[in-house]
C-alpha cells in the first residue's frame, strides 16, 4: 500500500485524509473506571440501573434519538416511540445514539468492579485543509459527552 500511494505521488496520511473527506471523520474514546471492592461493584451496578431507568435525554447538547438495551433485548426509538427486538444474546450493555450520529456505549465488566464507556463521534470533513479544525471539534464533542456523563 505504501508503494502504491508513493507511486501516485501521495502518502498514507494523504490517502487517509481523502477517506475522511469521502466518508466522514470518526474519532473514538474509551473511559475505563475501576472501583474498589464490593462497594465499587455495587456502585457500578447502580450506575447501570440509573442509566437504564433514567437515561440521558441529551449528550453534548444533542438529543438522544435511540437507546439499545442489550440486557432487555430492546431498541427504543425516541423520535417515533417505537421499540424493536434486538436478536442477539443478552448482555449488560447500553448504547445511546445522538441525532448527529454520536454513539456512547456503557458496559460493566462481569468479573471485576470496572465499567467502560465507549464514545464514538463523527463529523463531515469538507476538505483536507479542515482536518485540524474538525479534529478539535471532535475532541470537544468527546469532552462534552464525558462531562455530561460525569466522566471528566
Amino acid at each position: 500500500m505504501v508503494a502504491y500511494t508513493k507511486s501516485k505521488g501521495s502518502s498514507l496520511y494523504n490517502e487517509l485524509l481523502e477517506l475522511y473527506v469521502a466518508y466522514g471523520f470518526y474519532k473514538e474514546n474509551l473511559v475505563s473506571l475501576v472501583k474498589k471492592g464490593i462497594e465499587g461493584a455495587e456502585e457500578i451496578k447502580q450506575t447501570m440501573i440509573d442509566l437504564r431507568n433514567n437515561p440521558p435525554t441529551y449528550l453534548n447538547k444533542e438529543r438522544i434519538v435511540l437507546i439499545e438495551d442489550y440486557q432487555k433485548s430492546i431498541s427504543k426509538n425516541l423520535l417515533d416511540h417505537t421499540e424493536k427486538i434486538i436478536d442477539t444474546p443478552k448482555s449488560n450493555v447500553l448504547i445511546f445514539y445522538t441525532e448527529s450520529g454520536s454513539k456512547i456505549a456503557a458496559r460493566p465488566s462481569g468479573t471485576e468492579p470496572k465499567i467502560k464507556f465507549y464514545i464514538s463521534v463523527q463529523e463531515s470533513l469538507s476538505s483536507k485543509e479542515d482536518y485540524e479544525k474538525t479534529q478539535e471539534q471532535l475532541n470537544e464533542k468527546i469532552r462534552s459527552i464525558k462531562q455530561d456523563l460525569g466522566l471528566a
